[in-house]
């Protein structure tokens, strides 16, 4: 989803860790629409809950402006291992996700 850096462009586009931020603010708000819904609706929905499309583009967006911004990818899996804590969810299957990530790393090695 997102790569990683240190500094801000000087541009003044957005620093990798302001990149991070806005990553796990995309999370959290996944996060919140699947947790939102009920077990038979997530089932109903199988391989199309709702909002993982436009998760997935704004993963993709982010992903580009990381690499705009000159984030490696290691310092940007970095930024993001050290936010995943402030994730949040009432449900059992939102936290399975948070679970997920917090186990696995975002986005895979």
């Amino acid at each position: 989803m997102v790569a990683a850096c240190g500094s801000s462009d000087l541009d003044g586009g957005a620093s990798c860790g302001e990149i991070a931020d806005e990553a796990i603010g995309a999370i959290q708000d996944f996060v919140d629409e699947v947790s939102a819904m009920s077990v038979d609706e997530i089932f109903a929905a199988g391989q199309e809950v709702p909002g993982t499309a436009d998760f997935q583009a704004r993963g993709d967006e982010l992903q580009e402006e990381a690499n705009d911004a000159g984030c490696s990818d290691s310092e940007m899996q970095s930024l993001l291992n050290a936010r995943v804590g402030s994730l949040e969810s009432d449900s059992e299957f939102g936290q399975l996700i948070i679970d997920g990530i917090q186990q696995e790393g975002f986005f895979g090695e």
